[in-house]
């Protein structure tokens, strides 16, 4: 279960290229990752379905392009992790081996070094919610790639039973789009500004399986469950 753990957060939070560190946290029944760059554009909070015992109880993640690699090193079959210790026997390490002899340690932080600190999504009240088609989310992200260096937002708006992203900007010479994204019986009270960049790089993360979209005028998330692990992809409205 460690492996799979590893390779799941190096896929879904460190290759993001967001963040330079991951904070870890043992909960009562789930293990928690906690992500944010400074500047919080997007803010990951993630729980392990089931809690990773091997794991110190606080520590942090750093070096994690290092530890994309080694992940990618080590995703065959035959391939293990497992946590080793220090000569006081604290757990301060994560050991990647195989059938052949092959071994990596990658080292933990510990928590009180580490700038990122626990965040918990106190919540608001969600306005629009929806679960939109992969061919839309793959609009999404190419249409984003467009625009992004025009205007940083889009505005997300509900008109005729319709969730719509406009981009572009009178700064932009005139360049400007207006997309369908999906279907709602719901209202967004106002339109709602967002990061092209948080959404597209939460939605690259999540476009594998079934996110779930959900919108406030105050921000928005994307939710998506690896079936390992539980994740929240959170970015603040831009209003």
């Amino acid at each position: 279960m460690l492996k799979d753990i590893a390779l799941d957060v190096a896929k879904n939070i460190a290759s993001l290229g967001l963040f330079e560190e991951i904070l870890v946290e043992q909960e009562t029944d789930s293990t928690k990752f906690t992500a944010y760059p400074e500047g919080s554009l997007l803010t990951v909070l993630a729980n392990s379905k089931d809690k990773v015992s091997e794991l110190p109880d606080n520590f942090g993640m750093m070096n994690l392009g290092f530890f994309i690699g080694l992940t990618n090193l080590y995703k065959s079959e035959d391939s293990t992790a497992a946590v080793g210790t220090d000569k006081n026997s604290e757990k301060d390490r994560l050991v990647f081996s195989n059938k052949e002899g092959n071994k990596d340690e990658y080292r933990l932080t510990p928590a009180n070094l580490m700038k990122t600190k626990s965040r918990t999504f106190k919540g608001t009240n969600w306005e629009v919610v929806v679960q939109p088609q992969a061919n839309k989310i793959s609009e999404l992200l190419a249409r984003g790639g467009l625009y992004a260096a025009i205007d940083p937002n889009f505005i997300a708006s509900t008109e005729n039973g319709k969730l719509v992203f406009t981009f572009g900007s009178g700064q932009g010479g005139g360049h400007a789009g207006k997309f369908t994204f999906a279907d709602t019986t719901q209202t967004l009270k106002r339109p709602v500004a967002l990061s092209i960049q948080a959404m597209m790089t939460a939605f690259k993360q999540c476009s594998q399986g079934t996110p779930v979209l959900s919108i406030s005028e105050k921000a928005a998330r994307v939710e998506f469950d690896s079936g390992l692990i539980s994740y929240q992809y959170i970015a603040g409205s831009q209003n």
